[in-house]
This record gives structure tokens, C-alpha cells and sequence, in this order.
């Protein structure tokens, strides 16, 4: 039995034989989804032992130059998967001499997790020991052989007919396979030795962090607590979550440092650079005293039977333009139709997003997205949209004879109260590659005036 199977069963998460529900709330201007917070269960731990100020213990530790990039999990409550990912990235890392990034698939653990394991397949979290003991047992591959997807209930996508809930089927969760190619191409469990080991105490998470180790981490998220880099969870704001639920919800990430005299861990997070400081964060102690649950882990490579190096270049189009064709019926409806024609230059089963956006153009050449409300009160922009993965060849290449295509329709237009004579109103088509780093990359943007 390995060491990460030994004993921890109680310890790893009580709540583990429950479906894994998720809530979205609101940080900025973006929507993060998270897993459900535990009602009770924290594991208050102890006070950190003050010989760790009275010894050798370095009075801070800042590990953020030996991790890889800060990434952006998106729409999908995929923390667990992004954080074992990091944990696995700052061991290799650490293995191998030159503190190479090596940028892993996460979504390989997640479809080895949800479909080869059976774990958490109704929904889009998981639970970091099991997450581990799946990339011990299926290996892992690079992020070009298995690119990150968002979400397959988004519109175009193979699950958008779906409601994003547990009965949605399975493969909704755990997506495609992978390839032959990137079978090939796995680092396979009789590859490597990785020794994951638990973390037990307040004392054992720094002097692991004071070697050079980061440790995996669960806590609780009230959004209200997160709306910084220094983020907290207290009494009030726990109170506020039995209250509202809506604004709360279970997250995990990588601790990265700490600084004892102002008693806080620096935390690297899965949300994006744009959140906290370039996407890492500060955590008061008291915070994972008293609020954390489940189990700790660190990561340590023994032995890689593997040279590492990611051969991604980067996602561009190439020979990119969009044209509008008035006067098209679509589905029996009116409108304008945009044709996009570009070569996207990515490893097939990437994930990409094209849209059109009705636009108002204002001083100095800024642009306003144009609101609509809808019939229950809810407000939108007027625009159409596609997710689309680029399996085979047809999907990196479209042309003036077989162009990508989108619509807004006349009737929507004038429900927003727009003339189509008004040379102020334009249409801003784009594309966006959708990264496991990079959420919303513009690759190509344009504004076209639909006046006459």
C-alpha cells in the first residue's frame, strides 16, 4: 500500500461519499465555480509550537519562483484538479536542476479521475487525495497532448443541450479521451516514483514550506472574504454563508510561503493572474487554524524516467477577417450574419471561442457592449457566441467559401432600440484561445458598422 493510502481514509474529507454540489459567485468582473463547503467538519488545528521562533525556522519563506505560472481553472469547479496539478508542477520543478515550467494537463486528471476512476463524475469537483492516487495509478501527460476545456454545457459545446446539474451524463464531466498520440506520449505510473505524503499539524505546514515544499490546502470561500489578495474567513463571515449560501462555497490551493512575524502563508490560487497579486494571495494563520478541512499533502519526486519540456508555440490565427451579410434568414428570422475566415495555429483538441457583440461607439474610439433586458428582468448583452474544440483539421481552418459563422437577428436589434442606420452601432467579432493559463486570449478583434 503506498504511503498516501495509509490510514488517512477518516482524514481525508468526511464529506466524501457525497455528491459534489457547486455554487458560482462573483469576484470582479468574473464568475468563479466552486465546490460545496462543508457545514462543519474544520479541523481546527493548533496553535503553531513557538519553538519554530525560537530555532532555525526561517522567519519567511516565499516559494513563488519555484512555481509555474499562475493558471485560470475558468468555468468549470475544477480547483482540486488545477491545485494537485500545481502541487505536481512545483515538485518537477524542484527535481529537475534547472527550475523548468512544465505546464501539465489537468485535463488528462480529470477525465483519468472521472472516467477511469469513477470519482466525482456527476460534477465538475473531486477531492485532492483522490485526484493523487488517480495520477499515481494513469501517470500524467503534458498540457499540449491533452489540452484544458472549459465548460461542455457552454453554447456549441457538446453538452449545451444539458442542464449543468448530476443528471447531466457523464461524459460531460470527464470529456474526451485521449488520443493515441498523447497515450504515448503519458509519463506512465512504472515511470516515476512520487512520494505524496499528509501534513498534520500547523508545525509540520511550515517547516514543510520552510524546506521547499509547497502543501496542498482546502477552505472555505465566502466571496466577501475574497475580494482581495489578502483574503479571510472569520465567525461573521461563516454566520453569512448559513445566511446567503450563494456567496459561499468549498475552494483548494497551494500554499507557497509564509511569513511568521506577521503570522500569514502566501497561497498561489487557480483563478487567473488578473486575481490578488499576479494570482497568488495571503492567508492569515488563523484562517487555517480554524477554518480548513480535509487533508494536507506534499510532493517530492524520487525518481522520473522522463526529460520534460513542453514544445507548445504559441496560439495565434492566421489570415483573420470577419464580413457582414445583411439580409440573411436564420432559422426564419432576419439579420446579419458575420463570417469569420482565420487558420488557427493550436495542437488539435484545443479550446477556442468565437463571438459577436453588438457594440455602441463613443468618444475617442471606446466601445460599449449594448444591454438588453430580457421578459423576467434579466439583463444580457446582445451578441452570439460559439465554444468550439479544434478536433480535426476542419475545425482549424475556415474560409471565405466555408466560413465560421454568427447571427443577430433584426428583431433583436430593434428590441435593444438600435437603428440600422445609425453610424454609431457596430458589430465586434473575435476570437479568444481559452488556455489552462489564459481564459479569454484575443487572437483576432474587429468593429464593423452595420449602417448601410
Amino acid at each position: 500500500m503506498n504511503r498516501l493510502s495509509m490510514g488517512l481514509w477518516a482524514t481525508v474529507f468526511a464529506f466524501s461519499g457525497q455528491a459534489i454540489a457547486e455554487q458560482e459567485i462573483e469576484i470582479g468582473n468574473k464568475t468563479i465555480k466552486l465546490q460545496d463547503k462543508p457545514e462543519d467538519g474544520y479541523l481546527n488545528l493548533d496553535e503553531p509550537s513557538s519553538f519554530l521562533w525560537m530555532t532555525d525556522a526561517l522567519p519567511e519563506v516565499d516559494l513563488s519562483q519555484w512555481q509555474t505560472p499562475v493558471k485560470d481553472q475558468a468555468n468549470r469547479g475544477s480547483c482540486a484538479y488545477f491545485t494537485s496539478i500545481a502541487l505536481v508542477e512545483h515538485a518537477l520543478k524542484v527535481y529537475y536542476p534547472d527550475n523548468r515550467d512544465v505546464n501539465l494537463s489537468e485535463e488528462y486528471l480529470i477525465y483519468a479521475n472521472k472516467k477511469l476512476d469513477g470519482i466525482s463524475s456527476n460534477g465538475d469537483g473531486s477531492f485532492l487525495y483522490y485526484n493523487l492516487n488517480s495520477l499515481k495509478r494513469h501517470g500524467f501527460m503534458l498540457e499540449e497532448s491533452m489540452p484544458y476545456t472549459h465548460s461542455w454545457f457552454s453554447p456549441g459545446m457538446p453538452c449545451e443541450d444539458y442542464e449543468d446539474n448530476g443528471q447531466a451524463p457523464q461524459f460531460c464531466r470527464s470529456h474526451y479521451a485521449p488520443s493515441q498520440v498523447a497515450l504515448d506520449n503519458r509519463v506512465a505510473s512504472q515511470d516515476f516514483n512520487l512520494n505524496i505524503s499528509q501534513v498534520r499539524s500547523m508545525d509540520e505546514v511550515i517547516e514543510r514550506l520552510s524546506e521547499g515544499q509547497g502543501v496542498t490546502i482546502s477552505v472555505p470561500v465566502n466571496q466577501n472574504g475574497w475580494r482581495s489578495a489578502r483574503v479571510e474567513h472569520n465567525q461573521a463571515l461563516e454566520d453569512e454563508c448559513q445566511d446567503k449560501p450563494d456567496l459561499c462555497g468549498g475552494h483548494t490551493v497551494l500554499l507557497t510561503g509564509y511569513n511568521l512575524d506577521k503570522r500569514e502563508f502566501y497561497f498561489k490560487n487557480s483563478w487567473g493572474q488578473e486575481w490578488g497579486e499576479q494570482g497568488y494571495g495571503i492567508m492569515p494563520f488563523e484562517f487555517v487554524q480554524n477554518w480548513s478541512y480535509g487533508s494536507f499533502f506534499y510532493a517530492r519526486f524520487q525518481r522520473l524516467n522522463s526529460d520534460l519540456r513542453n514544445q507548445l508555440t504559441p496560439i495565434s490565427l492566421e489570415n483573420a477577417e470577419a464580413s457582414l451579410v445583411q439580409n440573411v434568414l436564420n432559422k426564419g428570422q432576419a439579420g446579419i450574419r458575420v463570417d469569420f475566415s482565420f487558420r488557427f495555429l493550436a495542437p488539435v483538441g484545443t479550446f477556442y471561442y468565437a463571438s459577436v457583440f453588438a457594440q455602441r461607439k463613443g468618444e475617442a474610439d471606446s466601445y460599449q457592449a449594448i444591454e438588453i433586458i430580457g421578459e423576467d428582468g434579466a439583463s444580457s448583452y446582445l451578441s452570439d457566441r460559439e465554444y468550439r474544440i479544434a478536433f480535426t483539421a476542419d475545425d482549424l481552418s475556415f474560409s471565405n467559401d466555408k466560413p465560421l459563422s454568427l447571427f443577430i437577428s433584426y428583431d433583436e436589434l430593434s428590441k435593444a432600440g438600435i437603428d440600422l442606420n445609425d453610424p454609431s452601432i457596430f458589430l465586434r467579432p473575435s476570437v479568444y484561445s481559452m488556455t489552462d493559463i489564459e481564459s479569454y486570449g484575443v487572437l483576432y478583434r474587429d468593429y464593423l458598422p452595420i449602417a448601410n
